[in-house]
């Protein structure tokens, strides 16, 4: 009865896919889905950081993705099965803790990775992204952030008063207003060496101006309204998305940066925890740092 009783209390899994487990050493236990069935370099998914968002705010996406390309969605530190940090809830471990999965994908798969972020989740993809470029291959940021009123407050507020009400803010517990970064546009957004594409629902013209501004002094930049889309496309459009940024993809030239690590493609759980992983999707199980291991049931 017992296992039963636990079986019953168990929170669903939000994506119908493996789900497995990466330890970092930025926050602990991360939480993934991956479906490795279909060819091309793979596709990391990164959602926005609302309250009680997690994989399933991409998992629409990830089901329109998954029959073309290998896709890795994951749960952020606090949010799904992932590990919650400790408070204060800061952006920094955040961005080592999604650099470290971009490594560990583009290590497994022997390729460069695409990275698509919604909302706030695209400030610490752009960040991670920005000190991982030799493993990333392109960026997509899906409803982007940081070009609004708000975030022109926030600015005139200076780095330290910001820094300071954020640090307070997290240690409330408001994670997306304490991981919220008002420089994002010109620190970032305007300093990534990979190509970039914003995305957006139809009626956001004064963020798309404010996009346009720097998609303009960025050749590999560049700006694609949703047909039929509002504010969250990649719940309510999640085929036009995945259209657009198959159009986007297509776009680039193949840059795979093969690097293969000896043993690194070998499959295997921590004893007791269950199968081998998939082929592709095995983990290297030769070093202490990296444990990963497949859940059977999904749902």
């Amino acid at each position: 009865m017992l296992p039963l009783q636990r079986h019953l209390f168990e929170r669903p899994y939000a994506i119908a896919a493996p789900r497995r487990i990466l330890v970092t050493e930025a926050t602990r236990d991360v939480s993934y889905y991956e479906d490795d069935t279909a060819s091309g370099l793979p596709v990391v998914l990164v959602h926005d950081l609302e309250p009680g968002a997690g994989a399933l705010d991409v998992g629409a996406l990830f089901d329109a993705i998954r029959r073309e390309r290998a896709v890795v969605a994951l749960d952020l530190p606090g949010f799904g099965y992932s590990m919650k940090p400790k408070a204060p809830w800061e952006r920094e471990p955040y961005v080592r803790a999604l650099e470290e999965i971009l490594a560990d994908v583009s290590r497994r798969y022997g390729a460069t990775v695409d990275v698509v972020a919604v909302g706030l989740g695209a400030e610490i993809a752009a960040r991670a992204v920005q000190r991982t470029t030799r493993v990333v291959r392109s960026l997509s940021i899906v409803a982007p952030t940081g070009f609004g009123r708000m975030a022109a407050l926030a600015r005139s507020m200076g780095h330290g008063a910001h820094a300071f009400a954020a640090r307070v803010l997290g240690a409330l517990g408001a994670t997306s207003t304490a991981i919220a970064d008002p420089w994002i546009t010109g620190e970032v957004y305007d300093d990534l060496a990979s190509p970039v594409l914003f995305a957006h629902g139809e009626g956001a013209a004064d963020a798309a101006a404010r996009v346009d501004a720097i998609v303009a002094r960025h050749p590999r930049y560049t700006r694609q309204p949703i047909p039929g889309a509002g504010a969250i496309a990649h719940r309510t459009h999640p085929v036009e998305t995945a259209a657009v940024l198959s159009a986007f993809w297509r776009s680039l030239a193949v840059r795979p940066q093969l690097r293969l690590i000896p043993g690194g493609r070998r499959g295997g759980a921590p004893k007791g925890q269950g199968p081998k992983a998939p082929r592709r999707g095995g983990h290297g199980s030769n070093s202490r740092r990296w444990r990963a291991h497949e859940v059977k049931r999904w749902t």
